[in-house]
């Protein structure tokens, strides 16, 4: 290399230095502002500093004789944020904030009208001025951990705006006793799930009550007899003096909602499961509550008397018949009311055969399903096809039962490792805090094992209080002794959830199915949904539905349809109901003698209550004898 050349630098192609590049210069600590609030009560502000003419600039303090305000002095630590000294700014309109902007140290301003202000002067009007100091953050808006909306349906449904209080009339008001939120124009089968929801899920301690009043009992809610009155399902209403036997069909919280340990608003009738329940849940004093016997008349008062039915909804829920009788004994009415009840030929029997096949008066009717297009399998049928459903599943598998040529993630592992699974699936079953457990029971006794249950959760304990209701051991505590495990709706709500589940137990089984009970996902056709019908096709739609038994079989095709061969856990939707469907209230409304049907269920909606009305009297016509219709 020649003498008169040397090795380029840095500095000859003019790139800075690493410790002057923009990345590696120390960050400036930029101080959060700090909010100081001035209490001045007892100082007279001329003492403190001298006020100077109003060219000078504003005033520093405002005395109360002058204006009433209350002071905030804003801190800024960073001198760069404004030239020069902040200013006060006065409102001309009475009662507002008065807002002072100082920085951190007083500096000289290059505008000539504003004073200089020396140090030591501040220093000792601060010492003579007494602030209190207290740092006050902005206040952010409170983020209520409840939307607004709610979906309650599958994934891409219609979201329902939850209505106001205002909306609702205040013997309609329905409200959830844990949020507050009116639930009378949501469906029922909404009710249960929100409801559930919110008495499963721990609410924070610090939750402040709404304070709103409670409010008057619906008229739907009471039953009227001569000199007396009861109450059925409504504890969240304001109390009534006259009323103190309140009666609860079953232990669902769209029912029970309202009910706590303080509520003393008189005795609670109900089965011996839901007065367990009631006393778990709630700690409700065994002393106000009455366990009523099945099957069993029981004296209410001097004339009038109760026998309870088992309402096939779910454990422990009863349909109530009341008796009123006279000094001699003879009947002046009979009110029946069903709460939630799935109606079967057995149950219109034994009503009919308690009555001697007499004409009941009042029947409070669970409407659910008043509604042409829902027709659903017998429950007993649909137990059987679905639990056969499972055991092909399990015992041929997705690819050759579904044609699935997609391989499983495990036909790569090893062989010694997909045999170290103890089961190839697991069966999850979705249910409430209490009901659907009868679609686990069948698909467990189809396969031969048992229902797993965690030992000692809540869900365990509420299924000890009903247990007796199920086959005996049907339960298992040992996760490797069953394939079938009875979780909460809620967990199959979404993937995330399921994957939360799966997890913990992915070394024990293969796969994961579950089967998410409900009686909304199913629609049998389309010829049934016609409303506007006349009386005359009203009738002979209603003849044709009780002679079609098509209907009350699964067709097993719409498991079939369900499955997804991209999702990593496959969630069938079984129609399987709790409630009456159409079907069975239309055979429920033939079959039973009666002068008058109340309607619980879908009265605030006035088209429906109208066409409730109207299938009603055609369902009395054909009970008649096929008597015309009056208006046709």
């Amino acid at each position: 290399m020649p003498e008169n050349k040397r090795q380029r630098t840095l500095v000859d192609f003019k790139i800075p230095k690493t410790h002057v590049l923009p990345g590696n210069q120390p960050k400036r600590h930029k101080a959060e502002p700090l909010y100081i609030d001035l209490e001045c009560d007892e100082i007279e502000t001329e003492t403190v500093l001298e006020q100077n003419s109003s060219s000078c600039g504003p005033k520093l303090f405002v005395s109360e004789e002058e204006f009433e305000y209350t002071e905030k002095l804003e801190i800024l630590a960073n001198r760069h944020d404004f030239g020069g000294p902040a200013e006060l700014r006065k409102e001309e309109k009475e009662d507002e904030e008065v807002t002072v902007s100082h920085t951190a140290e007083v500096a000289e301003s290059d505008t000539p009208n504003t004073p200089k202000l020396h140090r030591s002067k501040i220093s000792a009007a601060t010492k003579q001025f007494p602030v209190k100091l207290q740092y006050k953050p902005e206040k952010k808006p409170r983020i209520l951990s409840r939307p607004s909306k709610i979906d309650m349906e599958p994934a891409g449904s219609e979201m329902r705006v939850l209505p106001s209080v205002s909306e609702v009339g205040p013997e309609q008001q329905l409200l959830c006793p844990v949020c507050g939120i009116v639930l009378t124009l949501l469906k029922i089968h909404e009710r249960e799930i929100h409801c559930d929801t919110c008495v499963t899920v721990k609410r924070p301690l610090t939750s402040k009550r709404t304070g709103r009043p409670a409010p008057k009992l619906s008229k739907v809610k009471k039953l009227f007899f001569k000199n007396h009155t009861i109450v059925v399902d409504g504890f969240n209403f304001d109390s009534d003096p006259a009323i103190n036997q309140y009666f609860l069909s079953h232990f669902h919280a769209d029912h029970y909602m309202g009910i706590k340990k303080s509520w003393a608003q008189g005795s609670i009738y109900c089965s011996k499961v839901t007065a367990d329940l009631l006393s778990y849940k709630f700690k409700v004093p065994h002393e106000r509550m009455v366990a009523l016997p099945e099957n069993v008349t029981v004296q209410v008062t001097e004339n009038l008397s109760v026998i309870c039915f088992d309402a096939n909804h779910c454990p422990g829920s009863f349909v109530f018949l009341f008796r009123e009788s006279d000094d001699q004994d003879k009947t002046i009415q009979w009110v029946l009311h069903t709460g939630d009840f799935r109606s079967n030929n057995d149950l219109i029997s034994r009503i009919n055969s308690h009555t001697n096949n007499a004409r009941i008066d009042k029947v409070y009717l669970d409407t659910t399903y008043m509604y042409p297009s829902y027709h659903f399998p017998l429950q007993h049928l649909l137990l059987d096809a679905t639990s056969d459903f499972t055991r092909k599943l399990k015992n041929e598998g997705f690819q050759k039962l579904f044609g699935d040529r997609q391989s499983s993630i495990m036909s790569f592992l090893s062989r010694s490792l997909r045999l170290s699974h103890l089961y190839k699936f697991v069966f999850l079953v979705g249910t409430y805090t209490i009901g659907k457990e009868k679609l686990a029971v069948a698909i467990a006794q189809k396969l031969g094992t048992k229902i797993f249950l965690p030992k000692d959760t809540s869900k365990h304990r509420i299924f000890q209080t009903y247990q007796h209701h199920f086959p005996e051991d049907i339960i298992t505590h040992d996760i490797t002794k069953s394939c079938v495990h009875l979780v909460s709706i809620r967990t199959l709500a979404s993937k995330e959830s399921l994957q939360s589940y799966y997890k913990p137990i992915a070394h024990i089984y293969e796969n994961m199915v579950c089967f998410h009970p409900t009686g909304w996902s199913f629609k049998n056709g389309g010829r049934f949904i016609k409303l506007h019908e006349s009386a005359d096709q009203k009738k002979t739609h209603t003849l044709e539905l009780l002679d079609n038994t098509e209907v009350d079989r699964l067709d097993v095709s719409t498991l079939y349809s369900q499955y997804d061969g991209r999702a990593k856990f496959q969630v069938f939707r079984v129609p399987y109901s709790e409630h009456s469907s159409f079907k069975d209230l239309a055979n429920f409304c033939v079959k039973l003698p009666w002068a008058q049907m109340i309607p619980t269920v879908n009265t605030h909606d006035a088209y429906m209550v109208e066409q409730m009305q109207q299938w009603f009297s055609v369902w009395k016509s054909i009970q008649d004898g096929g008597k015309t219709l009056s208006g046709e």
